[in-house]
C-alpha cells in the first residue's frame, strides 16, 4: 500500500504476477477501465495514473488497507470520505494475480448505507 500511495513503480511491479489481471466495474456511470488490463506493465501503469490520482486530494493519499469478505481489499476514498471505489485482491504465492474494482456507485450505495462510508466498518486492519 505504501508504495502505491508514493506513486514507487519499481516496488509496485515486484507485487504483481506477471499476468496480473485488473477488472473494473463503473456501470457505465463513472469511469472505469473498459476492458480486462492484463499484464504486470499495464496494471502498474493504471494503478499508479488513474487509480492513485483519484484517490489524492491536497497531496493526501484517501487509502485504506484491510480484509473484506475474506479477501485483502482497498477502499478509495472520495474528498468528503465517502466511499469511492472498492478493490478486492486475489493474492497467490505472495503476488497480486487479479484485482477487482468496484466504481458502480448502485453497487457502493450499500456499503454506505452499512455504515462503511464514515469508518473502515466491514474491513479490519492489514498490512
Amino acid at each position: 500500500m505504501d508504495a502505491l500511495k508514493a506513486g514507487n513503480v519499481n516496488r509496485v511491479l515486484t507485487m504483481l504476477d506477471p499476468d496480473v489481471v485488473l477488472v473494473a466495474d463503473g456501470g457505465g456511470k463513472v469511469l472505469a477501465a473498459a476492458r480486462p488490463i492484463v499484464s504486470r506493465d499495464l496494471v502498474a501503469k493504471f494503478l499508479l495514473g488513474p487509480v492513485l490520482q483519484s484517490a489524492t486530494f491536497d497531496g493526501k493519499v484517501l487509502m485504506e488497507l484491510g480484509h473484506m469478505n475474506g479477501q485483502l481489499g482497498i477502499v478509495i476514498r472520495s474528498e468528503t470520505g465517502g466511499i469511492q471505489t472498492i478493490g478486492l485482491l486475489r493474492v497467490e504465492e505472495n503476488l497480486i494475480r487479479e484485482l477487482y474494482l468496484i466504481r458502480n456507485p448502485d453497487k457502493l450505495q450499500h456499503l454506505a448505507e452499512g455504515g462503511i462510508s464514515e469508518k473502515v466498518g466491514l474491513f479490519e486492519s492489514g498490512d
